[in-house]
This record gives C-alpha cells, structure tokens and sequence, in this order.
C-alpha cells in the first residue's frame, strides 16, 4: 500500500495471476528511485525494501513492528522539518 501511494503503481504488476507471480518469485521489488526515477531519503527507501523483501526473513517481522519502524521515519522527517522552518519562515517574509 505504501509502495503504491508513493509511486502511483504496485511493486509488482502482470497480466495474469500467473504472470504476476512469476516476477514476484523471480525478482525482488524495484526501489522507489527505479520506479519514480527521483531520488528518495535512504530510510524510506530501506523501509520498502524491508517490507517487499522476498524471503521471508528479511521482512518485518509483525506488523507491529513495521509500524513501529513507519513512525520512527515519520518522527524523523518531522524532526528535519522543524529545524528548516526558521529558514523557510525567512525565506518566506517579505522583504523589508
């Protein structure tokens, strides 16, 4: 879901049920970089690919902890974005 409100498209597509689950076994997600041709904040990059690993074990391992880590990102963009307001807030004023 996460993927999908990020670049407007599943990480996996196909025509066929078949044909989805084929490239789902054969590859792993593409990165929101390779998908949107942006580049996007490492963590939330490391986020997706967590939670599209293939195996198993490389994925979260509850969703209790998938949120956890959601909000951990969360806080830290808020946190950047407290401490560029003061320049924005400038930036913004108009000129005397």
């Amino acid at each position: 879901m996460c993927f999908r409100l990020l670049t407007s498209r599943l990480p996996f597509e196909g025509e066929s049920a078949t044909t989805l689950l084929v490239g789902k076994l054969g590859h792993s997600a593409p990165s929101l970089g390779q998908v949107t041709s942006e580049q996007w904040p490492a963590l939330l990059e490391r986020f997706i690919a967590r939670a599209l690993a293939r195996h198993r074990d490389d994925r979260f391992p509850s969703a209790i902890e998938a949120l956890e880590a959601w909000r951990d990102i969360s806080d830290r963009f808020e946190q950047a974005r407290a401490r560029c307001r003061p320049l924005l807030d400038r930036l913004d004023a108009p000129a005397a």
